[in-house]
């Protein structure tokens, strides 16, 4: 008894329980419709049987009677007296009595014969009673549309007894020329008894049973019955057959009803059953089958508690080797608990292996990555044991950088970095094994090279994590690869010079790739100095328009310089041009004060130079000149806004291109005018187009974050409730109609 206390126990006891009443009340459901759906089909078929043999007889008896009517109508006797103008009636009836015995020779049922003379009017009869009612031929006459010629119809004839006029019901056979019967149709009637029919019946139930039989047409209502149970159930039974039911109340006791339509003569026969004498058998059965399952389920059940005994008992065991002191309870709950502690556990020691793995791979990377040609021997294997890449290969580094990362306020730069390294690293690593590290700004990867077209091949990969990059976070990205190098000592020097290379972003600008072969150029041009000619020429320039045209020149020059010198040029011209035309130093800081910043390009210097330029040359007309450029570039920048908000990699710097001004001048000018940021308008744009397609249900929260240019849902949550006060959902249920 002491299982029993254990909560799991008790629930393998109970569900083994459950299964086994489950099953068998299926099986004795499905017993009871199956055995009782074999009783109805049995019943049924006798019915038919008996319906068939009735059907049949009837079909005897009508080609008999149909023989025999022809007969009597075409009868020189009938033909000539009966059906003639002139007939005497002592003949007529002599006729009569002789066509009656000859009838009744052949059909010993037949109740008796009516004849209708048109010519007279007359109707003669002949049969039990011997007298007819008066009103027989009018009765005839007013069903006449419901007579059918050699047809056997049930009806009531009227007939008189000791002068009072009474009603039996019969079978009728009309024979008569034309198509129906009135006042001026000669017509014979015979008229079988209704023990015809119900003799019949009585030979079909002769198997015994408390079988009773119920005739009736249910156009006239006229119905016979064989039992004097039935006397005033009539209704009940025709109610029960119109409405389809097999059962019902009948004499106040149950009762099966099977039936069946005698055609053509529109006769509807009924067997009335006891439901008891039906289905007695059925009960019996079911009661025994009832008896026997209840046996086996409680056998089942008393062995139900030594299996589950069985079942339970490995697990006893182990829950008895793990439980606590103060464990309590359901004990599968309390494994569960050990379980979920143990799973936290193994995930927080994973975590913090997966995370010193990631420290070592880092630190392993770094070295080589920095300091290759300061390794042991020993170290150097070490290494390489650690990591996915192989020491007998060639090797090449890949640097990416970020461009212009503080434009994109909404990406802290963790995540650029993260999402550019697992972009990368699953790029690159889909044709070369990699290993990579983040970086300040970007990634750097080991790449073991296995192919003599590298360079090619790696360029096209870096264009797709360059679009990547750019669709799902709208950032560009500048990328450099090194020579291929066949000993691993040499990966820090090339590293380093392929860092030396993302410099050359001065001369080209943001999301180019640099190769040694893109910049072979560069880097052995002898160009130190711009044209002396051309700084004569601008230096002596009044026109702005002119002057920008040199300084274009000017700026081409440089850039075919290698990044040092291109450098040196700018910051040299911008001392010029500050000395020349009066230009405040301070303007041209980014350029003078020596160093090198990254994300300043020749496009910048030359943008802002054109800018301040043009300012000093046309000092007079600055006011108005740079109010109207201010005005047009604001306006260009709104319709940009409209048309390109819905673009995730929308950005002032695609803007300025658009336009054709410089990104630093179109920032400037717009901050100004709008007292607020190029982003800050854009994102305040980009909500209120989204608090739009927030009042329709059309679209989900998710949706209408990417058709307003926002790819991280997340975020445009966190920016909504920021400027709105309330979430996306929020301010539609708020809103809403």
């Amino acid at each position: 008894m002491g299982l029993f206390k254990r909560d799991y126990f008790s629930k393998i006891v109970g569900i083994i329980m459950v299964l086994v009443i489950f099953f068998l009340s299926c099986v004795s459901i499905a017993e009871f419709f199956i055995y009782k759906s074999l009783v109805s089909k049995e019943m049924n078929d006798n019915f038919e049987l008996i319906s068939n043999g009735i059907k049949a007889d009837m079909d005897r008896t009508l080609d008999t009677l149909s023989s025999l009517s022809e007969y009597i109508y075409i009868n020189d006797a009938v033909a000539g007296n009966i059906f003639s103008y002139d007939a005497e009636e002592t003949d007529i009836y002599a006729d009569i009595r002789d066509v009656y015995n000859a009838a009744m020779t052949a059909i010993d049922k037949i109740d008796s014969l009516q004849f209708y003379n048109a010519y007279t009017k007359r109707m003669y009869f002949i049969g039990a009673p011997a007298t007819e009612s008066g009103s027989e031929l009018e009765n005839i006459l007013k069903s006449s549309d419901k007579i059918t010629s050699n047809v056997l119809i049930m009806r009531n004839m009227d007939y008189v007894v000791n002068m009072k006029t009474n009603a039996r019901t019969i079978f009728s056979y009309f024979v008569y020329g034309g198509t129906k019967i009135t006042e001026n149709t000669s017509f014979l009637v015979v008229n079988l008894k209704s023990d015809y029919l119900m003799d019949c019946l009585e030979k079909y139930s002769a198997g015994g049973g408390d079988n009773m039989f119920f005739v009736y047409n249910e156009k006239e209502n006229f119905y016979l019955y064989d039992n004097k149970n039935l006397k005033g159930s009539g209704k009940d039974i025709i109610a029960a057959v119109k409405n389809g039911k097999r059962t019902a109340k009948i004499g106040g006791k149950r009762k099966v009803i099977y039936s069946t339509v005698l055609q053509p003569s529109d006769i509807t026969v009924c067997s009335i059953t006891p439901y008891s004498e039906v289905y007695g058998r059925f009960y019996k059965y079911m009661a025994a089958m009832l008896l026997i399952v209840l046996m086996i389920g409680a056998l089942a059940i008393y062995f139900s508690y030594f299996a589950a005994r069985r079942i339970y008992k490995p697990f006893g065991k182990l829950y008895g080797e793990i439980r606590s002191d103060n464990s309590a309870g359901d004990e599968f709950e309390n494994i569960k608990q050990i379980f979920t502690e143990y799973k936290h556990s193994i995930s927080k020691y994973k975590n913090m292996y997966d995370y010193q793995s990631d420290m070592m791979a880092n630190y392993y990377i770094g070295r080589l990555l920095k300091n290759s040609a300061e390794l042991s021997e020993k170290e150097m294997n070490r290494i390489f044991s650690a990591l996915s890449i192989s020491r007998d290969l060639y090797f090449a580094v890949v640097v990416l950088c970020i461009d212009d990362a503080e434009e994109k306020a909404y990406y802290d730069d963790a995540l650029m970095k993260y999402a550019l390294y697992n972009i990368s690293m699953e790029v690159i690593r889909r044709r070369y094994s990699a290993e990579g590290m983040q970086i300040a700004g970007g990634v750097e990867i080991i790449v073991n090279v296995t192919d003599t077209d590298f360079e090619n091949k790696m360029c096209s990969l870096l264009k797709e994590i360059q679009k990547n990059m750019t669709h799902h976070f709208g950032m560009t990205v500048t990328a450099s690869v090194s020579p291929c190098v066949q000993d691993a000592e040499e990966i820090s020097y090339i590293e380093f010079e392929t860092v030396k290379n993302l410099a050359y972003r001065f001369n080209y600008g943001y999301g180019r790739i640099f190769t040694e072969n893109f910049l072979s150029d560069n880097k052995q041009s002898g160009i130190t100095r711009f044209s002396p000619a051309l700084e004569e020429l601008l230096l002596g320039c009044t026109d702005a328009d002119r002057a920008s045209e040199i300084l274009g020149k000017i700026i081409d020059e440089i850039r075919r310089m290698n990044y040092m010198n291109a450098f040196a040029e700018c910051t040299r011209l911008s001392g010029l041009l500050c000395e020349k035309f009066n230009i405040e130093v301070e303007l041209f800081d980014e350029f003078i004060d020596g160093s090198f910043r990254t994300g300043q390009s020749l496009a910048d210097f030359y943008n802002s130079s054109v800018e301040k330029l043009g300012a000093a040359l046309a000092k007079g007309e600055k006011s108005s000149r740079i109010e109207l450029e201010t005005n047009r570039m604001i306006r260009l920048v709104e319709e940009y806004v409209v048309k390109n908000f819905a673009n995730s990699g929308a950005c002032i710097g695609e803007a300025a291109e658009e336009i054709g001004v410089s990104k630093r001048k179109l920032s400037e000018a717009f901050t100004k005018t709008k007292n607020m940021s190029f982003v800050s308008y854009l994102t305040k744009f980009r909500i209120d187009k989204a608090k739009e397609y927030l009042l329709s249900d059309r679209y989900s929260i998710k949706e209408i974050s990417k058709m307003v240019g926002i790819e991280n849902d997340t975020y445009f949550y966190k920016i909504f409730k920021r400027d709105i006060g309330v979430t996306p959902m929020e301010y539609r249920i708020n809103h809403s109609k």
